[in-house]
């Protein structure tokens, strides 16, 4: 069963669990974690991150939905209906939006933009000047 399905009060005791396990066991993990290699956590981090933005971008085709660009370098998430900075304030900006995206199951709301469709679409009124 997974976490989100318990009832509340289950949900509680496995956090109280969690708190204790945690400062029980406090010393220990911080020294783990200062005992690993930096450059090896912050390589598997970077490839988390890839992957979350590969799965999400996949998704939604990994082009442009404007004009047809598949450079993932230029390609950004745009609010189909715009309301992108409140998304961004409440969900923490660039991963959280992915992170929100992926456990929503995809929303339609979504689509892929190059950068200059995605600013072009924000400085003239909602509408891509590919689209004039």
């Amino acid at each position: 069963m997974r976490y989100a399905d318990l009832p509340e009060e289950a949900r509680e005791r496995q956090r109280e669990y969690a708190r204790a396990y945690y400062w029980r066991n406090r010393d220990a993990r911080v020294a783990y974690q200062r005992s690993r290699p930096k450059e090896l956590v912050r390589e598997r981090n970077r490839q988390s991150r890839a992957k979350l933005k590969a799965e999400v971008y996949s998704h939604y085709g990994s082009v442009c939905s404007c004009c047809g660009e598949s450079n993932l370098g230029f390609l950004s998430i745009d609010h189909i209906n715009g309301g992108g900075f409140k998304h961004r304030t409440e969900v923490g900006g660039g991963l959280g939006i992915l992170y929100d995206i992926r456990k929503r199951g995809y929303p339609p709301e979504f689509q892929i933009l190059c950068f200059n469709c995605n600013l072009g679409r924000q400085l003239n009124g909602g509408v891509c000047p590919h689209k004039e």
